[in-house]
């Protein structure tokens, strides 16, 4: 008797989004006309919001949006792609406002500071947001809150209930996202049909995350998710597109993002944070060199304020670094550092198991590091 080896089931071929590229001004004309000037789809409750940045070559200035994207989280819904290159900034604008404004449709972005700023700077200013969610944000305080930045993977395991092996199918436009066309491709090239799938599907994968973890948060979560969105929005703009952090005085004062602050203090557009001291405690440092450099140093005005770094190498003179190309010789007599000068400090920080593999040994809950580098024999 022979058995016969079973053949693995075929995959079902990938089902190709379709997309409605916009290029043209007549074609984001129309597609308005029918919308009642919104780019916010008919009938759809849940979109995804991709905004695509590209780098413009030899230039200072900052990455800008060279498309918008939007899409339900539904299997056969068109996905459209504006390519803004030659269209109107002010039907942009108008659209995207009407969107960000509409009540019925929920809006699903991801780290939205770098949009919030550059959509300030394009034209659209002081937008009202409605139902708009940063993913970010819902997964610092759903998920994990030491987590400030987390990224699409991450956001993507924690809400779809998908095989890993089935969310790699979705997640390839952010592989494709890792080195996007130049900012001059964008706007000479008809835009590759692999590219337009790819952003199709980024969109898709922001709604599809939204409205796999939507059953299980109440909608007081909703709520509050949507309100920090739009306070990150509005600080976004402030900080010119920057994350802003602070201390959470209730959590150990661990890092947190403002936002989440701001509405544990009950939303109000400014609350009372505690001030930031810096705290420069020189002398456990100073006590491990020799005599003569701590008075070296001490000689120095201003020393507490403008010491930068101390260098003892071995048969080297020491120096003090109080600033660029500012040094204070630590031996008058042009001595040069000794071995036995060195492993005297050593053994006043605590000896070389102080000194851990990747030769750094700090003094606890100050800023400074004390950096030691060893010799190619290991000294």
């Amino acid at each position: 008797m022979y058995a016969r080896r079973q053949a693995p089931a075929a995959k079902p071929p990938e089902v190709l989004l379709p997309v409605k590229l916009i290029t043209k001004e007549s074609e984001s004309q129309g597609f308005l006309g029918k919308n009642n000037n919104t780019f916010a789809p008919a009938d759809m409750s849940t979109v995804g919001v991709h905004f695509q940045f590209a780098v413009q070559n030899n230039s200072q200035q900052p990455d800008q949006v060279v498309a918008i994207v939007i899409c339900s989280d539904v299997p056969s819904e068109v996905a459209v792609v504006l390519v803004l290159a030659s269209l109107s900034q002010t039907r942009i604008t108008t659209g995207l406002r009407a969107l960000l404004s509409d009540p019925s449709v929920v809006k699903v972005m991801y780290s939205v500071h770098q949009v919030a700023y550059w959509l300030h700077s394009y034209g659209l200013q002081d937008p009202t947001l409605v139902k708009c969610v940063d993913l970010q944000l819902w997964y610092e305080n759903a998920v994990d809150r030491t987590i400030l930045s987390a990224d699409v993977l991450q956001i993507a395991a924690a809400c779809s209930p998908e095989p890993a092996t089935e969310l790699a199918q979705s997640m390839h436009s952010f592989k494709a996202r890792m080195s996007p066309l130049s900012f001059e491709k964008w706007t000479n090239n008809p835009l590759p049909e692999r590219i337009q799938r790819s952003l199709a599907q980024t969109a898709k994968l922001y709604a599809t995350c939204y409205s796999n973890l939507r059953c299980s948060l109440d909608k007081r979560m909703n709520l509050t998710c949507a309100n920090m969105t739009n306070t990150r929005w509005k600080v976004a703009v402030f900080n010119e597109g920057h994350h802003s952090i602070w201390f959470d005085p209730a959590a150990d004062n661990q890092p947190r993002s403002l936002e989440y602050l701001i509405s544990r203090a009950g939303g109000e557009s400014a609350i009372e944070l505690p001030k930031l001291e810096l705290q420069c405690e020189l002398d456990s440092l100073l006590e491990l060199l020799p005599e003569s450099y701590r008075d070296a140093i001490r000689e120095v005005g201003n020393y507490h304020f403008r010491l930068v770094d101390i260098c003892v190498d071995v048969g080297r003179t020491p120096f003090a670094y109080t600033g660029k190309k500012q040094r204070v010789l630590l031996a008058q007599d042009g001595t040069v550092v000794s071995k036995e000068t060195v492993n005297d400090i050593i053994m006043n920080l605590g000896g070389e198991m102080r000194i851990g593999n990747d030769n750094r040994a700090g003094i606890d809950r100050q800023l400074h590091r004390i950096s030691v580098m060893r010799s190619k024999t290991d000294e």
